[in-house]
């Protein structure tokens, strides 16, 4: 019984601790959107609601081919690199605006300047490289270029956006993401063979 009353004060201690640190980053009114460990983005209450309603939706809006496809209308929500919970474009566009209101809704210094990257994982080097590619034979395809354009999260030509997302994923989801551009470029005529 005693143990078990230690470790509820110790709960509680550490729960308030959280709920403290939060509160001394982010101004009066607004607490971190937790949409993600780590992600202390500061937004308002109801804006962290929606985040995670937003994550446990988000299997339902990716089709069934798998990978990180979303459905036709649906959008990776890129709250940071390589976030592919498939939301709204509106639901996107509140998400960036939330990234960018940020610095107005924390007490923290300004911002460190986030550490140059090295790219040197010649593993997402290739991949960036190939992803890019693709978008280029798809966009250069007539057939293609409607289909490459429903899907901006998977289809452009930003080489560091690539690499950065590549990083941050297993290397099965890495290579679903090449075999579904594989397969679109192929069944649009901008490639003969896989």
């Amino acid at each position: 019984m005693r143990s078990s009353t230690k470790l509820t004060g110790l709960s509680s201690t550490l729960l308030l601790l959280a709920v403290a640190t939060a509160e001394a980053t982010c101004k009066s009114g607004f607490v971190w959107r937790d949409a993600r460990d780590g992600d202390g983005i500061c937004v308002t209450p109801d804006e962290r609601d929606t985040a995670k309603k937003q994550n446990a939706n988000g299997p339902n809006n990716r089709t069934s081919a798998g990978g990180n496809t979303c459905r036709s209308g649906y959008v990776w929500r890129e709250a940071w690199v390589g976030d592919t919970v498939c939301v709204t474009p509106y639901e996107r566009d509140q998400t960036r605006q939330q990234n960018a209101l940020n610095g107005q809704r924390t007490l923290a210094a300004a911002p460190t300047p986030a550490p140059v990257v090295a790219r040197n994982n010649a593993a997402c080097q290739r991949y960036a490289s190939s992803a890019v590619h693709d978008y280029n034979q798809g966009i250069g395809q007539r057939a293609c270029v409607s289909k490459v354009r429903a899907d901006p999260g998977r289809w452009h030509a930003d080489f560091n956006r690539h690499y950065d997302w590549c990083v941050t994923v297993p290397t099965g989801e890495r290579n679903s993401e090449s075999s579904i551009r594989d397969k679109l470029l192929l069944g649009c005529g901008a490639r003969s063979t896989l």
